[in-house]
């Protein structure tokens, strides 16, 4: 689950390369989104590791 988070910011940084490229803002919208998602990701999985230690 690790390299979940991991991997959508290293999708999000490749966004706003491309972002940067090209002058697009619709990358760096994009880049956004997973860069959110990306800690949505990391919450949730901090939450499942601190209930497995307490338990």
């Amino acid at each position: 689950m690790k390299s979940n988070y991991l991997a959508l910011i290293g999708f999000g940084i490749v966004l706003i390369a491309m972002t940067a490229a090209t002058g697009s803002y619709l990358y760096a919208v994009l880049a956004d989104v997973f860069f959110l998602a990306a800690y949505l990701s990391y919450r949730r999985q901090k939450r499942v590791m601190d209930g497995e230690k307490t338990h």
